[in-house]
């Protein structure tokens, strides 16, 4: 199998899930990413979940939802050093993020 290295800018699925204070999905809560570059706006799924490719870099991802609450977190996207097959060379490498809404 043939592989192409990845290069330091190659983005990052970033995987969110919203949760309540209950354990459960929060559908349509409001997600901010903001970085150095300026602020993206999202929206979860039915799930609870989002999906936002980031380059490497730091974010702060806000969840929310009117009468659910608010949570933040800080993430640090690192450059990949994974090969990727040379059939697939638009897979991303993924992280997982999972935010617990409080008031």
């Amino acid at each position: 199998t043939e592989y192409i290295l990845p290069g330091p800018n190659r983005p990052t699925q970033v995987i969110g899930t919203v949760l309540n204070g209950g354990g459960h999905p929060v559908e349509a809560a409001d997600i901010l990413v903001k970085s150095a570059a300026g602020d993206l706006n999202y929206r979860t799924n039915q799930d609870g979940q989002f999906g936002v490719k980031l380059p490497p870099g730091r974010y702060t991802i806000e969840a929310s939802q009117d009468g659910v609450g608010k949570a933040v977190k800080e993430v640090d996207v690192q450059p990949s050093t994974e090969p990727l097959p040379a059939a697939m060379p638009t897979t991303l490498a993924e992280m997982p993020v999972e935010f617990s809404l409080a008031p």
